[in-house]
C-alpha cells in the first residue's frame, strides 16, 4: 500500500471497502459504519469545505455524519470540526472531548457493519494524540505520529524522547496494519512503520557516539547521513532528516 508520490493534489482513495481517504498534503478520511459515517481529522483550510463534504457524500451517500474523530486537536486537523457539528450535528470525538478512554482498551466506536478504535498515544507529538484503528480492514489513521521519518515531537527532542518513541512505534507495528494513512503525505504500511521505528533506534545512539567522540556539531551534521532505504521517502531526505539530527545535535551533543 506504500506510495511514495508526491500529493500537492489531493486525490480520493478506497483504501478498503466502505474507507475513503483524501490524500493530500493534509489527509482525512471517513468511513460507512453501516447506518452512519464516522470523519477522522478535519484538515486545515476551512475554504475546502465545499469539496470535502462532495466528496463523503460521493463516496458515502445518504447517510447521516455523526462523528469525528480528532488524531489530536493542531489547527491543521480541526478547521472543519464547527461546519460538521452546525451541518450535521456531529458529535467530536477526541482526547479532550473523551478524557478518559483508557490507553489499553480504547473508545469502541461500532456500527452495523465495521467497527474502530481511538487508542490515545500521548505524549508522542501532543498530549492528545490518538490513532484511529479499524481493525477488520487493518487500517491505521496515525494522525502526525507517523509523519514519514520526522521525528514527531514538538517539545524536546533527545534520546529519551527517542525511547518513548520507540515504545509506541512497538504499539503500531504490533497491530500489524495493511494500510497506514499518515495526517500528512503519502499513505504507508507496516513496512515504513517498521523502517521509522530502526531510524529512531538508530539515530539518537549514533548522535551519542560521535558527540562522545569529541566531534562538534557541523561535523555530526555532515557525518549522520540518512538511511539509503529512506532516502525516497516524502520529504525525508529533502529536509526532515536533517531537521531531526539538527534538533538531536542540539540536545544531545550540547
Amino acid at each position: 500500500m506504500a506510495d511514495h508520490t508526491t500529493v500537492e493534489v489531493p486525490e480520493i482513495k478506497n483504501v478498503a471497502e466502505g474507507i475513503v481517504v483524501r490524500q493530500a498534503i493534509d489527509n482525512m478520511g471517513w468511513a460507512d459504519m453501516g447506518g452512519y459515517t464516522v470523519v477522522i481529522d478535519a484538515l486545515e483550510k476551512p475554504s475546502e469545505e465545499q469539496e470535502v463534504i462532495r466528496a463523503i457524500q460521493e463516496t458515502i451517500p445518504s447517510q447521516p455524519i455523526s462523528k469525528l474523530i480528532n488524531t489530536h486537536l493542531h489547527p491543521d486537523h480541526t478547521a472543519l470540526n464547527n461546519r460538521f457539528q452546525e451541518l450535521y450535528g456531529t458529535e467530536i470525538v477526541n482526547l479532550r472531548t473523551y478524557p478518559d478512554i483508557a490507553p489499553e482498551d480504547g473508545l469502541h466506536i461500532k456500527g452495523e457493519q465495521r467497527s474502530c478504535q481511538v487508542l490515545p498515544m500521548p505524549g508522542c507529538h501532543t498530549s492528545e494524540d490518538a490513532v484511529v484503528w479499524f481493525p477488520q480492514e487493518a487500517v491505521l489513521f496515525t494522525g502526525d505520529i507517523f509523519g514519514w521519518g520526522m521525528v514527531p515531537s514538538i517539545g524536546s527532542c533527545n534520546n529519551s524522547v527517542l525511547k518513548q518513541l520507540i515504545s509506541i512505534y512497538d504499539n503500531l507495528i504490533s497491530l500489524n496494519p495493511a494500510t497506514v494513512v499518515p495526517g500528512h503525505g503519502p499513505l504507508a504500511s507496516a513496512k515504513e512503520l517498521e523502517q521509522c521505528r530502526e531510524y529512531f533506534a538508530w539515530l539518537g545512539p549514533k548522535i551519542t557516539e560521535l558527540a562522545e567522540q569529541g566531534l562538534d556539531r557541523k561535523t555530526i551534521m555532515t557525518e549522520v547521513k540518512p538511511p539509503e532505504e529512506m532516502q525516497h521517502w516524502w520529504r525525508f531526505a529533502e529536509w526532515k532528516h536533517e531537521h531531526n539530527v539538527r534538533r538531536l545535535v542540539q540536545s544531545i551533543a550540547s
